[in-house]
């Protein structure tokens, strides 16, 4: 099994799961989070509360039982569960210290994808997250400065472009939000093919950058039976994100 249990008792999971499964798929055939869990438990219920995209790795919990699901669910919309991401963007020029981005995203359910659009457009939801940088690498550090790669003037410029490590926080939970909303404010997220610009995505291919660096890094939510507060915190295993945690 992949999924990572973290915690378990009679009402929830929490579990890690690690970049390239999907929490549920799509295709009856493809193994994914849900199926492993049923598996695990020999059930035919487990009650996703929140999810991860694929490439993303990270904490998430589930329910073992209806009401469980219920209470957990509203905690979720309701935004009383607190989530925390690790974030691997590219920096070009100026980047705030802390910021908090307010935008409001539209789904296309046939793309699969979300984007910024404004606030009087149909179905557009209000998106919120805060961001905090922890630590920022000059490109002139890495791979020699990337100088041959930049002749190109395709890759970012190493004396003023960077390689930021944000902790963010949520205060909603929309479609790709953390990926549409960093790549909107010119910081898009490394490994990121979906959202990312061209230049990010040559310095990830450079960098050997695979899968999308974030992490859920930590979860905290209420018991759904107990009411008591439940905190859980794991590190990142993708190599970019444990290279600028160091």
């Amino acid at each position: 099994m992949k999924t990572k249990i973290i915690y378990e008792d009679k009402h929830i999971l929490v579990v890690y799961k690690p970049a390239g499964i999907a929490v549920q798929a799509a295709r009856s055939m493809e193994m994914d989070v849900v199926s492993e869990l049923k598996n695990y438990l020999k059930s035919s219920y487990v009650g996703p509360v929140h999810r991860l995209d694929q490439p993303v790795e990270g904490i998430l919990v589930f329910a073992k039982t209806s009401p469980a699901a219920a209470a957990l669910s509203k905690q979720n919309a309701e935004g009383t569960m607190e989530k925390e991401y690790l974030a691997g963007v590219l920096a070009a020029g100026e980047i705030q210290t802390k910021a908090t981005l307010t935008d409001y995203l539209l789904k296309d359910g046939k793309t699969n994808a979300s984007k910024v659009v404004e606030a009087s457009v149909k179905n557009a939801k209000k998106a919120v997250l805060s961001y905090e940088v922890q630590k920022m690498i000059s490109l002139d550090t890495i791979k020699g400065g990337l100088q041959s790669s930049t002749e190109t003037g395709i890759l970012p410029k190493p004396k003023t472009d960077k390689i930021a490590l944000l902790k963010i926080r949520l205060e909603t939970g929309r479609h790709h939000q953390i990926r549409v909303q960093l790549a909107n404010a010119n910081l898009p997220l490394l490994g990121d093919l979906k959202y990312g610009t061209e230049q990010s995505g040559k310095l990830s291919s450079l960098l050997g950058i695979k899968d999308v660096a974030l992490c859920a890094r930590r979860l905290s939510f209420k018991h759904p039976k107990t009411g008591k507060i439940m905190e859980f915190c794991v590190s990142p295993q993708k190599e970019i994100l444990q290279n600028l945690t160091v």
